[in-house]
């Protein structure tokens, strides 16, 4: 009789391997048996980064072979991503990619070496080889306006964009949004040149948004967000950040319109207050999971407690008081994770008001508070006991 055992399935094994990182236990498993081989293959395949002279090579060497047929499997073809290591320097590699490897779905610039100026040239001649490209990350130099114009011609089917310090204009940031309809995921990083016409132009055309992230744009005012806050782009938005931005009203009317963010996550804002942040809870009350505020000074707490389904708080803030401290661990009582760094929390000065009020989160995992306090063993064990969940403490 035969008895079928799950373990033997091609697709259960590789739902397993698709959760392991480590491409040492990849490769082990590669060597089990013919299916094991077949299953974990892809993952460790997926996404080649050599990093000494031998491996590379054999990266090379594997590649060429699996496009000449000369493997077991079809390697070349599992390749999803690849990243451009400027560390390496190596653009053979790179041009080996672009000729074997038809399927590459996500490519990124390294982000490590700054100076990338030599490298836009490169990158668009990669683009060009692959018209399934969903994520493109540009660092630096990589990212101007030529290679966005690459990446019009080239990638509709696009649906992540992120560039960090890039010269690009609002001219190719919006020539890529006009091309890749499909764009759902935006981050933009001291991209210093470009202007509130980028965010008209996002909030023209990208209907499908649910990711955006807008750091430290120095160009970005109020004029742009309020484009922004129509309702038509912000319906779908699941993860919204925002950091380092010279805007005040509009963070308002932004908030008003956003209903069903999963992630919020606001730093050094000066004109945030506590009505925007109430605004954005009773919106998202629903839905929001993950909330973070950092350095924002006119933040005084009161606010967050509207956040009532939120799991995962980070605070950091120069100081709070302990009765908004108190109404935010009753309020928000599904929190598992909690990290709190203040300067100071007014109107106590005994860590046992603080412990207390945190033992009223039944669901807490995690915890770390900073606030210029010594916490006891005895706080530590009260909090074990009040919250049975608890299982990492940092004071």
């Amino acid at each position: 009789m035969h008895f079928y055992h799950p373990l033997t399935h091609v697709y259960i094994l590789q739902q397993v391997f698709n959760y392991l990182e480590t491409q040492k236990d990849l490769y082990n498993f590669t060597l089990v048996n013919s299916q094991w081989n077949i299953s974990s293959s892809p993952c460790l395949y997926r996404a080649p980064k050599p990093s000494t002279p031998n491996a590379l090579e054999k990266c090379k060497q594997t590649l060429v072979h699996a496009k000449e047929k000369r493997t077991f499997l079809a390697y070349n073809e599992m390749v999803r991503e690849w990243i451009i290591d400027l560390s390496i320097r190596d653009t053979e590699i790179d041009c080996l990619i672009a000729d074997c490897c038809p399927n590459i779905e996500k490519f990124s610039c390294s982000s490590e070496i700054k100076n990338a100026n030599e490298y836009p040239t490169l990158a668009i001649n990669l683009i060009k080889h692959w018209k399934g490209l969903k994520s493109i990350s540009l660092y630096h130099g990589s990212g101007n306006d030529t290679t966005l114009e690459s990446i019009s011609t080239n990638c509709a089917a696009l649906e992540e964009l992120i560039l960090v310090n890039c010269k690009t204009t609002d001219f190719g940031f919006g020539e890529v949004v006009k091309a890749c309809k499909a764009i759902k995921k935006i981050r933009l990083v001291q991209c210093t040149e470009i202007t509130d016409e980028s965010l008209v132009a996002i909030s023209k055309l990208c209907r499908y948004l649910t990711h955006l992230d807008l750091k430290d744009c120095t160009n970005f005012t109020d004029k742009g967000i309020y484009v922004l806050s129509n309702p038509t782009t912000t319906r779908k938005l699941r993860t919204l950040s925002l950091e380092g931005l010279n805007i005040k009203d509009s963070l308002l009317a932004l908030a008003e319109h956003t209903t069903i963010l999963h992630r919020l996550s606001l730093k050094k804002l000066e004109n945030l207050n506590d009505e925007i942040i109430s605004t954005f809870g009773r919106n998202s009350s629903k839905t929001l999971k993950q909330l973070r505020i950092y350095s924002c000074r006119k933040v005084k707490g009161w606010g967050i407690k509207e956040f009532v389904g939120i799991e995962d708080l980070s605070l950091l803030m120069d100081y709070i008081n302990l009765k908004e401290f108190e109404e935010i661990c009753e309020y928000c009582n599904a929190i598992e994770n909690f990290t709190l760094d203040v300067r100071r929390i007014i109107e106590t000065n005994h860590t046992s008001d603080i412990v207390v009020a945190i033992s009223q989160l039944k669901n807490l995992k995690s915890l770390a508070i900073f606030c210029g306090r010594n916490f006891s063993d005895d706080n530590r064990r009260l909090l074990e006991r009040s919250c049975p969940k608890l299982r990492k403490i940092n004071f």
